[in-house]
């Protein structure tokens, strides 16, 4: 597994346990199965430097899923 293959919820709720943001990651640790999570810390754990990267994702995908949204309103 590798941070550009997850979604959006599992980027943020591995952004969340990067920057220690235990509000955030009690939140979304509901959204997800036990075996997204660990796929999330899986992703993690093969970048030496994931917060850049995460990031980045987030805000790619935030513009999909804002994008794609505006699409299917149309």
């Amino acid at each position: 597994m590798q941070l550009k293959n997850l979604n959006l919820v599992q980027l943020r709720f591995a952004q969340a346990g990067v920057t220690a943001n235990v509000a955030a990651w009690k939140q979304l640790e509901q959204q997800l199965s036990v075996e997204d999570q660990i796929n999330c810390v899986l992703a993690l754990a093969k970048e030496p430097e994931p917060q850049p990267i995460l990031r980045r994702l987030i805000v790619s995908k935030s513009r999909e899923q804002v994008a794609q949204r505006r699409q299917n309103h149309q």
